[in-house]
């Protein structure tokens, strides 16, 4: 479900742990919409990059485990947000979260 991080015992999710999460939360939490060219990049594992955010929880803070989710609420992977969400959505380009597994990733 989730793993333990070494350098600041904070936790990182696996997909089924972020599933679980997912479920009973709603929306936004700890949510990271991204628009649809970014989907199946994010989904295999790939960076989620702030120019691909289209809408943020506004209560996250950089660091935190994030769930990225597309335009109608489906989770495709999960990671840790490195900008502030106010960041992120006036960033044009560079990394927003550092995606740590997709539902599509191998």
């Amino acid at each position: 479900m989730a793993t333990v991080r070494a350098k600041d015992g904070m936790f990182t999710l696996s997909i089924e742990g972020a599933s679980l999460i997912h479920s009973h939360l709603p929306t936004p939490g700890y949510r990271v919409m991204m628009c649809d060219d970014a989907i199946p990049f994010v989904s295999k594992g790939k960076t989620a990059f702030a120019k691909h955010v289209e809408n943020i929880d506004p209560d996250l803070r950089a660091g935190d485990e994030v769930l990225l989710v597309d335009k109608q609420d489906n989770l495709i992977a999960t990671g840790q947000l490195l900008l502030a969400p106010e960041e992120v959505l006036a960033m044009q380009n560079g990394p927003a979260v550092d995606v740590r597994v997709g539902v599509d990733s191998s």
